[in-house]
């Protein structure tokens, strides 16, 4: 009896089910659509211009549907009674008797989205400015607001899942959504909107084995997807089998102690206490003392300043002080900053800039486009492309009246008017009036300018002193100018002429005043004011340079010296020499290296197969191709015994012989006995030196500052800072 009752309940349960899973259809008749049942009987005759939804999809599933009449869309029921009006521009079934539907605001001719449920009563209002169906009934949203695009979640059962403040939005697996922040961080919610992975890191990934890949500031790290940490974000690289972490950098005093430990593929000192990290090709700027990032809370910081912290969060880019409060207004597009200003556009505005000190003062209420950073407390900015002129306080020296201002230089500015250059100083007044196709400021004291063949020279203070349609160069404090005839001279920057327009040579000699020049191949050496020193002749070869009053040349195939006046003083009879120093100069015989003094007494045989000059009362000698060192009479004070011998940046000698390299001191005294595979003579008297492929520092006495135990060993002289690989 109970079976008997049971199939009977099924029978009747599958009869009643299939009676209301009978499907409808949508059929056209003469252009225009309507719904028929599976047994063909017609419930909607065809009277709409189109049935089904704005996607093109015209499958009916549920008891509602959409319509289009006159391009317009609405709802009805299947069995055709219309529920809404023909009202809106687009129509989607996003399930769950729910329905995404269109329309243009009433201020805009923008499309806007809202919900509708299938009674249609609107269940979120048309704000929206795009919509995407996630899964079940979750949708990502986006709203226009103050000229940004903002993300969001919603669901039209639930109401709000996230609010619509993000830059991005998109779901992952149908079971989290990841989030990009306006700063420009990633987060991860789960479908109830918890936040499981902060909005802090750089990218998130997925990995092949379903795990968070968090990167923040060139670390990665690893996560479950409930965002628990696998590996910490210490590493380099996180792979299936290998995980690599970065070096470990810490930054020393003098004494060895540990001021900071960061994690960096290598480091840069950009100042005292700031660093810019290198981590996977990313570059992070470290301030050590500072921890900003748990002070400014919800901010990325963009740049640390000696008194000041710029960053970003959604409302822009702003200025705040260390203790953070707001140094300027409000937050801007783009901020800039000097020694003494800030320069900001301001938001939403194609072309705005202000001006602020940097204590936060607005200096000027001119309408700018673009702003050249200060020179010479002189701001020069643009506005209908045009450039004008402002005071270090701001206010208006010059209207935007000139096609190009290049930065002040000595309170001079190179200027474009009409196509034309000239230079006008820090009060807009021409110093050089606008005539030239070009303008160049060779230094402080001289411009050139050019206009066709002609070449002009000024000086600063605009007075043109020379013309020449020819070829110039410059030698040092003096101008080489090129005659019509081909022939060089030389004239100051007062035009005033050193030398006749005579020679096809002119050429400084080294540690002189002095010019050697050439006539028809014939040699001379003259003075400033062009008075000969060597006369031209054609024995004169080669000039070393001037040392100790004494001028060293080859004359006639062979070196030797000449006093300020030219009187040889010193035959020339040595197959080379080197320039004077402590009184004595090397010279060479016979492929042998030795030195004589001012009166050509030979105090050093010629012994030797390279020598330097003397420098602290030693010289560095080679002697059977090993290097020593002797005293000013020729005495061996460290036996010949190195292979090779440099001159390091302290003046001390770092010597090499087979056990590796040593340290000798200015006065020839050995401080460190040859056996480290790199050595670095710095300040302090101290040596980073690298031994059995590690790293330390020592005192020129031989004690450890730094034991070598490291991998790499930096030295920071601004702030007198070991930067110290520790793996």
């Amino acid at each position: 009896m109970n079976t008997t009752r049971l199939l009977l309940v099924f029978t009747l349960s599958f009869l009643f089910l299939t009676a209301q899973a009978q499907e409808y259809q949508v059929f056209k008749e003469q252009f225009l659509e309507g719904i028929k049942k599976d047994n063909g009987e017609t419930v909607v005759i065809a009277s709409y211009d189109k049935i089904g939804w704005s996607s093109g999809d015209k499958k009916i599933t549920g008891e509602v549907i959409g319509f289009q009449r006159n391009s317009f869309w609405g709802l009805m029921t299947v069995k055709g009674k219309e529920i809404t009006n023909a009202l809106y521009r687009s129509l989607e079934n996003v399930g769950n008797d729910y329905f995404i539907a269109s329309t243009i605001g009433k201020f805009s001719n923008r499309v806007l989205y809202g919900i509708l449920n299938s009674k249609g009563k609107v269940v979120s209002s048309f704000r929206y400015s795009s919509f995407k169906k996630c899964y079940n009934d979750y949708l990502i949203v986006s709203e226009q607001v103050e000229l940004k695009e903002r993300f969001g979640v919603l669901s039209p059962k639930n109401g709000t899942v996230l609010p619509i403040l993000y830059q991005s939005l998109s779901s992952i697996d149908n079971q989290q959504f990841l989030a990009k922040s306006f700063t420009g961080f990633y987060g991860v919610f789960d479908l109830k909107g918890k936040l499981i992975v902060p909005l802090i890191y750089d990218q998130i990934s997925i990995n092949k084995e379903n795990q968070f890949v968090l990167e923040k500031d060139g670390l990665i790290g690893l996560a479950d997807r409930k965002g628990s940490f696998l590996k910490k974000l210490t590493h380099k690289k996180i792979e299936k089998d290998h995980a690599e972490l970065f070096s470990t950098w810490s930054i020393r005093d003098e004494e060895n102690r540990v001021k900071e430990s960061v994690l960096a593929d290598s480091l840069n000192v950009l100042e005292v206490d700031r660093f810019l990290l290198f981590r996977n090709n990313k570059q992070v700027i470290y301030n050590g003392e500072t921890d900003y990032t748990r002070k400014i809370e919800g901010f990325f910081i963009q740049d640390v300043l000696s008194d000041a912290i710029i960053v970003k969060n959604e409302e822009g880019i702003q200025v705040l002080d260390e203790k953070g409060h707001k140094l300027l207004p409000e937050a801007y597009d783009s901020i800039y900053y000097d020694h003494d200003y800030y320069y900001v556009k301001e938001q939403n505005r194609k072309s705005r800039w202000s001006l602020f000190s940097r204590i936060g003062t607005k200096l000027s209420d001119q309408v700018m486009d673009r702003i050249i950073p200060s020179s010479g407390k002189r701001i020069a900015f643009e506005r209908d492309n045009y450039w004008g002129l402002l005071n270090f306080d701001g206010s208006l020296i010059a209207h935007p009246k000139y096609d190009t201002i290049l930065p002040f230089r000595k309170k001079r500015a190179l200027t474009k008017q009409l196509d034309l250059w000239g230079l006008i100083d820090d009060q807009s007044q021409w110093v050089i009036l606008p005539y030239e196709d070009s303008l160049q400021c060779i230094n402080d004291n001289l411009y050139v300018s050019q206009k066709g063949y002609h070449i002009k020279f000024y000086n600063q203070e605009g007075i043109h002193f020379k013309s020449i349609t020819t070829a110039y160069d410059l030698l040092g404090e003096y101008i080489l100018i090129e005659g019509e005839s081909g022939k060089s001279g030389l004239i100051d920057y007062s035009g005033r002429a050193v030398t006749s327009i005579a020679y096809d040579q002119i050429e400084k000699v080294h540690g002189s005043g002095f010019f050697r020049v050439k006539i028809n191949g014939a040699l001379g050496i003259i003075d400033q004011y062009e008075r000969s020193i060597v006369p031209i002749d054609s024995l004169l070869g080669n000039v070393i340079g001037v040392s100790e009053g004494k001028i060293g040349v080859q004359l006639d195939g062979k070196y030797g010296f000449l006093n300020i006046s030219g009187q040889l003083v010193i035959s020339n009879r040595y197959d080379s020499i080197q320039l004077f120093s402590e009184g004595l100069a090397p010279y060479q015989l016979n492929g042998k290296w030795g030195f004589l003094n001012d009166k050509e007494e030979l105090v050093v045989q010629p012994y030797y197969e390279e020598v330097y000059s003397y420098s602290n009362g030693i010289a560095p000698v080679k002697y059977q191709g090993k290097w020593g060192f002797i005293d000013h009479k020729g005495e061996v004070l460290v036996d010949y015994q190195y292979k090779s011998l440099t001159i390091g940046k302290t003046g001390n000698y770092i010597v090499v012989d087979n056990n590796g390299k040593g340290l000798v001191d200015k006065k020839g005294r050995v401080l460190l006995i040859p056996q480290y595979q790199s050595l670095f003579d710095i300040e302090g008297e101290r040596v980073i030196v690298k031994k059995n492929n590690l790293w330390g520092v020592l005192r020129h006495n031989g004690t450890y500052v730094i034991p070598t135990l490291y991998n790499a060993i930096l030295y920071d002289k601004r702030s007198s800072q070991f930067l110290v690989r520790e793996n």
